[in-house]
């Protein structure tokens, strides 16, 4: 009997030592261990391990939900599109995401323990500098821009955003930094702020253009027009001042006042088509084209051609008034400075397009010289050809000709 009796010293230990491992309570009143009170006690022990075992369940299944977070805030903060840093107080790199190392094209263990500067600008070390000490101090978040020197090359701008944060372990201030790389958003600013500046200039250029052709037709009214107007009112004052006997035959003294008069209304009606090319709104392109092409062949003894479409072309409004301004200023340049004796111009649709040729035999130039102030005419006709959605092509050489080419897609 002595060999079955139970330790009860062991057994009170092992119920004292369940008790606080457990959120379950003891009864109000506890039992004394004695013989008769043993199997309660033991049922009282089932119960607190079968508890101790689902708690044990509970931990291990939230040690592995916090494991499958932890693994999956990881993934988020290694491959977020935002490289993140963690810099201590003296500028120096203590975590990093795989983003910032792919920034920068540098492993991991090369990254670490290195200061941020090595991998900043030299032109933009200051500012980094500044904007650190901004953040300890104001303890607000701080932005900036920064350019990063990947070992590609490549220069990366990135969007920095930078807030201090506190240590868990020991009261030292971090600076955690997260950097966007918006390298292309800037090379798209640029290139707005660069049209937009070639806007500007070109809208100044067109407004000297303006204000050189006013200047031009106001001589060529005043110079021309104006004083043969006042010519022919002389004259008129002159013939009614004649004796009467000379007035035998009136239309030899009326008809070269006619003949002035019907040149001065050729002359203004020119005038007016090359200021605005009314005609063209209202007949086929083709049309206007040859007309114009046949009085420019007229009036500068220079052999022009046309060659129309080979079948009809349909166009807006707006581009057949720009095609027209296209061969009005290239056939006015050739007569001005190319010194050419033939001149063909041919229009015709392309496998995408149009295509307007415009070919002389003139004494070319270099095209390498072209974009600059001092060749409005063409900067005019390549502003064109761009608004339309098209292009312009020059091939000439000293001596040898040239050729226009504005290619103009399908709408």
């Amino acid at each position: 009997m002595n060999a079955m009796k139970p330790d009860w010293d062991r057994l009170e230990r092992l119920r004292n030592q369940g008790e606080p491992q457990t959120e379950v309570h003891s009864p109000p009143s506890c039992l004394p261990t004695t013989p008769e009170n043993l199997p309660e006690l033991f049922q009282m022990l089932r119960v607190q391990q079968v508890q101790l075992e689902m708690q044990n369940d509970e931990l291990r299944q939230s040690e592995q939900t916090l494991g499958e977070a932890c693994d999956h805030y990881t993934q988020m903060y290694d491959f977020t599109p935002s490289g993140y840093v963690t810099l201590t107080p003296e500028g120096m790199i203590e975590e990093a995401n795989l983003r910032f190392c792919t920034m920068v094209g540098v492993h991991r263990k090369l990254v670490l323990k290195r200061p941020l500067a090595d991998f900043v600008a030299p032109l933009d070390h200051e500012r980094l500098c500044r904007h650190c000490a901004d953040a300890f101090d104001v303890r607000t978040t701080q932005t900036c821009k920064l350019r990063l020197l990947p070992r590609t090359g490549l220069t990366l701008i990135v969007h920095v955003e930078s807030m201090p944060m506190m240590d868990r372990t020991q009261p030292i201030i971090h600076i955690q930094m997260a950097m966007l790389d918006i390298t292309l958003m800037e090379q798209a600013e640029q290139k707005v702020l660069a049209s937009q500046r070639q806007m500007q200039q070109t809208a100044a250029r067109l407004m000297t253009a303006q204000d050189e052709k006013r200047r031009r037709i106001t001589k060529t009214l005043h110079d021309d027009y104006c004083q043969r107007l006042t010519g022919l009112i002389l004259e008129v004052g002159v013939l009614q001042k004649r004796q009467p006997n000379s007035w035998t035959h009136p239309r030899q003294h009326l008809q070269p006042v006619k003949d002035r008069l019907n040149t001065l209304l050729a002359d203004l009606r020119s005038l007016s088509q090359d200021l605005h090319p009314d005609q063209v709104t209202s007949v086929a392109l083709e049309q206007a084209l040859q007309g114009y092409v046949a009085d420019y062949r007229k009036r500068t003894s220079i052999e022009a051609t046309f060659h129309g479409p080979s079948r009809p072309l349909d166009f807006p409004a707006t581009m057949k008034t720009s095609l027209y301004r296209i061969v009005q200023e290239s056939l006015n340049n050739i007569h001005k400075h190319a010194e050419a004796r033939q001149v063909s111009v041919s229009i015709d649709s392309v496998s995408n397009g149009i295509e307007l040729l415009i070919k002389d035999d003139g004494r070319g130039f270099d095209p390498e010289t072209v974009p600059g102030t001092h060749h409005l005419g063409l900067t005019s006709m390549r502003e064109r050809a761009e608004h339309l959605g098209g292009r312009l092509t020059i091939i000439s050489k000293p001596a040898g000709g040239t050729t226009l080419s504005f290619f103009i897609p399908n709408l």
